[in-house]
């Protein structure tokens, strides 16, 4: 059973928020989609590198690289999350939708690059 305090530091009556089990993966996930590599001071490498596909076009070839990425990063930094696929949507001007399918959940995240 893991345990992860929510990154933002949001507050609920008991203190700082905290998660457990799936939703412990979900924060970490979350967190790491909200962090470009090289923004955390110490750890160059941790977090996601999708800025390079700012200007490329919005298409099927586009978002097959941005799931290569996601999952080889991801599986990097966060050791401990399992992906049995991953889907990714373009959906507005430089957004994506992305769908990481875990063995227990299915984590939705939107990406704005």
């Amino acid at each position: 059973m893991s345990s992860e305090f929510d990154y933002l530091l949001n507050w609920n009556t008991k203190g700082i928020k905290s998660y457990s089990d799936q939703m412990a993966m979900n924060c970490k996930v979350t967190e790491w989609f909200d962090t470009p590599a090289g923004s955390i001071y110490g750890k160059p490498d941790w977090g996601h590198r999708l800025e390079q596909y700012k200007h490329e076009p919005h298409s099927p070839a586009t978002a097959s690289l941005i799931e290569m990425d996601v999952v080889l990063d991801i599986t990097r930094d966060i050791p401990d999350v399992i992906v049995n696929a991953i889907k990714v949507q373009a959906t507005d001007m430089d957004r994506y939708d992305i769908y990481i399918y875990t063995n227990d959940d299915v984590i939705e995240t939107g990406v704005s690059l």
